[in-house]
């Protein structure tokens, strides 16, 4: 369209679970990946889910979430979905983790997965804040 290509920026979404303790933070996730398929699978996820080579995952979750079969539905939620699909762990994990998108995206925007007992307010996003300072001082920028 007649412009500059080096004036064109690269946003990406990404669905960030962030907790100081990493396992509740990948539980969110975990649970997050499951909601997608709740009332009804959504399409967009459950297609992201099947290219990406997790066919048989998208499956179940497709008949145990409506299904209101939720605890097992997230059994069935392997650890590398989490790692594939989201940026998930402890402020510092996540901040390393965002370091797998430079060159790729200029811009990481998070989509927060809320945590389970989470403080109200502004204080829910302490974690957040958290990462975004550290991803800020190792890479010069978020």
């Amino acid at each position: 369209a007649g412009r500059d290509p080096n004036g064109l920026a690269f946003p990406m979404g990404a669905q960030v679970s962030v907790n100081q303790d990493g396992e509740t933070a990948r539980r969110a996730a975990r649970m997050a990946i499951c909601g997608l398929f709740h009332p009804v699978p959504h399409p967009y996820y459950d297609s992201q889910l099947r290219q990406l080579g997790f066919a048989a995952v998208a499956d179940d979750l497709a008949e145990l979430m409506p299904a209101g079969e939720t605890r097992e539905a997230m059994s069935r939620v392997p650890d590398e979905i989490i790692d594939t699909m989201t940026i998930t762990g402890t402020p510092a994990e996540c901040a390393t983790r965002l370091e797998d998108y430079e060159g790729l995206a200029d811009e990481v925007v998070a989509i927060r997965i809320a945590q389970p007992n989470e403080p109200a307010g502004r204080a829910a996003y302490d974690d957040l804040f958290e990462l975004s300072s550290l991803a800020a001082s190792n890479h010069g920028g978020v």
